[in-house]
């Protein structure tokens, strides 16, 4: 499931989007599977298979003959080796996959897949925490421009393990079962306590540790917070994922008869020109009268 054969994006980043991300493939199969068209997302599922990392994760993207893809994801930064990965792609491959066999019930395509794509990945979340808080640690968001603690990722996550532990369960494995549900548990305090902003009554879009080991919360608003309902860590009406997506609402709707909402506070990426234009306009006023002072 490719993102797109489009390559309007060569006039200025000399690559198209003629790949595979892990999120994107495995949302897209989660449509499928829901359209009840099993045989794609069969296809989704064994091609992932084939291109998980033995260490249970996947990297950015993958090319259709499975290599690895195009990253400006650095392996290392700051004098220091780093993970260049985007932890929701991980998760969201379980969390569809769930559905998948929850759908179709198809023990004999799943069976391969249990134990070197399902159990790995989730021992891979399971292990890839941070000790004390027991959040994920730091991966790329969604969008791939930062790196940190994401509520998005942080959701995603918990609804793998969740998958995970589905699964172990239905395969007789209740101990791995209780492990992850144990995790997901951990997981969900966790946000309540670390994400959740009680001042502005709302979710931090992302939280960074600092080297004391504490979180300084990111509060610019996000449309991705919408994860903290549609993977199902909070329930819809709980008064703060409301309070969030209200906030959302309200700063991110398109005001146009277009419709829409944008995905951050001050996205810069397809800005029209004219709104370019006017922001230097403004400046230079600015500019202009504070030196005529």
């Amino acid at each position: 499931i490719l993102a797109s054969n489009d390559t309007d994006i060569m006039d200025f980043s000399r690559d198209t989007y003629s790949y595979m991300w892990p999120r994107d493939g495995a949302l897209v199969a989660a449509s499928f599977i829901k359209a009840g068209y099993s045989e794609i997302s069969r296809r989704f599922f064994n091609f992932c298979s084939q291109i998980v990392d033995p260490g249970g994760y996947f990297l950015h993207k993958f090319t259709p003959d499975g290599s690895v893809g195009s990253t400006w994801h650095p392996w290392w930064k700051n004098n220091e080796p780093e993970l260049p990965i985007q932890e929701d792609e991980t998760a969201l491959v379980l969390w569809a996959l769930w559905k998948h066999f929850d759908r179709f019930h198809d023990v004999e395509f799943i069976k391969p897949l249990y134990r070197d794509l399902i159990i790995l990945s989730a021992e891979f979340m399971v292990n890839y925490r941070d000790e004390k808080t027991k959040l994920p640690k730091p991966s790329y968001d969604l969008w791939e421009e930062e790196r940190g603690v994401h509520t998005f990722t942080v959701s995603t996550v918990f609804a793998g393990l969740k998958a995970a532990a589905n699964f172990a369960e239905a395969f007789g494995e209740k101990n791995l079962s209780l492990k992850y549900r144990q995790a997901t548990e951990e997981i969900k305090k966790s946000m309540k306590l670390y994400l959740f902003n009680p001042s502005l009554n709302r979710f931090a879009k992302t939280a960074q540790m600092d080297s004391n080991g504490k979180y300084t919360l990111e509060m610019k608003l996000d449309a991705s917070l919408f994860a903290l309902w549609f993977f199902e860590v909070f329930e819809p009406n709980d008064p703060m994922v409301r309070s969030t997506l209200q906030a959302v609402h309200s700063q991110l709707k398109v005001k146009t008869n277009v419709g829409g909402v944008a995905r951050y506070e001050n996205d810069a990426y397809h800005k029209t020109v004219f709104d370019y234009v006017e922001r230097a306009k403004i400046f230079r006023r600015k500019f202009e009268q504070k030196s005529s002072r």
